[in-house]
């Protein structure tokens, strides 16, 4: 056997007997201590913070990600058939579409210069219309006579 304690030191080295008169000098003592307890921190954090039980096989990954991927790869199969199916048979053409909308034109008078006025949006109902540009909204009440009234 060795004569040597923990991480190889040896007792009776000249470092390990003034260490231990460090230990009952009370000036010192405090400082010691310090130093045993940041030691003691320093070797706790080169331990893996997750505990060696909870570490999976290294083949557990590579098998979740192969199930995973041949699952989603069977959906999109079986929406593929599904799509096709509608498609061949017909089914999916009975949506009705919905009837033309009517519309007309209506006189207004855009902000100056008008040849440059560019919209953006327009949402209209029967009674107001909202205009939209790159730099400012309008808003203007719809007329009888199919004209705006003034952009505001």
């Amino acid at each position: 056997g060795s004569s040597r304690a923990f991480h190889g030191r040896d007792p009776a080295s000249p470092r390990s007997a003034s260490r231990s008169r460090l230990r009952t000098d009370p000036s010192t003592r405090l400082q010691l201590e310090a130093y045993e307890s940041d030691t003691a921190h320093r070797r706790a954090s080169d331990l893996p913070f997750i505990p060696f039980v909870a570490i999976p096989p290294e083949s557990l990954p590579g098998v979740i990600v192969r199930r995973f991927t041949w699952g989603i790869a069977i959906l999109w199969v079986a929406a593929c058939m599904v799509h096709f199916g509608e498609v061949w048979s017909g089914s999916g053409g009975n949506v009705a579409s919905p009837p033309p909308l009517d519309s007309s034109g209506l006189a207004s008078a855009w902000p100056e210069p008008a040849r440059l006025f560019e919209v953006n949006s327009l949402h209209c109902n029967s009674s107001t219309v909202l205009v939209d540009s790159r730099f400012a909204y309008y808003a203007a009440r719809r007329l009888p006579d199919a004209r705006l009234g003034p952009l505001e």
